[in-house]
């Protein structure tokens, strides 16, 4: 088999938390050491990519999203809790990082956690694992070819892996945002009263409604003939 072919072949086999590991003692090399500078500002960098990214994949796939659907969509996709399941379905802590990094990840999120600016305690379980994530694409979008040249692998691997890891991202936020759109739903209708029960000449009920709204109805219509 041509090299190359064979180089071709393999690339396309892997998913992307193998991209990750193959990336990762270059292109990702600051994305474990966590809480230096260097991750500091990869994960600034990839908070804003994020963003935008995100903005632009909604946009491309959810034309028919009002703008205020549009921008709950994007808030679902880029919160902390998103990313963190996205962190845990690659596994990035259990095959991604060595003993040594795991060590200084829980550190990180010890010292993460005891932070005054971090008052709510359910954030504090995402906020480490957002950083790693946002950490990444940060790296990744830097690392990618500019078009200016010959592409390396790296910088295609790179290339590929973002796209990969936006598209993923926008998987679990979209779930976020049906759920949510659901939640809204099912708390409108909740609101909305049940139109009167129309009664034959027996004083049945010309049809059926829901049982908790015919017992909701069914005692109203029994004060008012008590009334009568």
């Amino acid at each position: 088999m041509d090299k190359n072919v064979g180089m071709m072949t393999r690339r396309v086999r892997l998913g992307l938390r193998e991209r990750i590991i193959e990336l990762k003692t270059e292109v990702l090399k600051h994305c474990f050491k966590f809480g230096s500078s260097e991750f500091e500002v990869e994960e600034f960098h990839g908070d804003a990519v994020l963003e935008y990214r995100m903005s632009l994949a909604i946009l491309d796939r959810q034309r028919n999203l009002t703008e205020i659907e549009l921008t709950s969509f994007r808030t679902q996709s880029v919160k902390n809790q998103t990313l963190e399941l996205v962190f845990d379905k690659l596994e990035i802590y259990n095959k991604v990082m060595t003993k040594e990094e795991q060590d200084k990840f829980e550190i990180a999120r010890n010292e993460l956690n005891a932070r005054k600016r971090i008052g709510n305690d359910s954030l504090k379980a995402w906020k480490i694992k957002a950083d790693v994530i946002e950490c990444i694409i940060g790296a990744l979008y830097q690392a990618q070819s500019r078009g200016t040249r010959m592409p390396s692998q790296d910088e295609i691997q790179a290339r590929e892996a973002l796209i990969m890891l936006i598209d993923e991202i926008y998987l679990q936020g979209q779930l976020f945002f049906r759920e949510q759109r659901r939640d809204i739903w099912r708390a409108m209708n909740m609101n909305i009263e049940a139109p009167p029960v129309m009664l034959d000449v027996n004083g049945e009920p010309l049809y059926r409604l829901p049982p908790q709204i015919q017992q909701k109805y069914g005692q109203q219509q029994q004060g008012i003939n008590r009334q009568m």
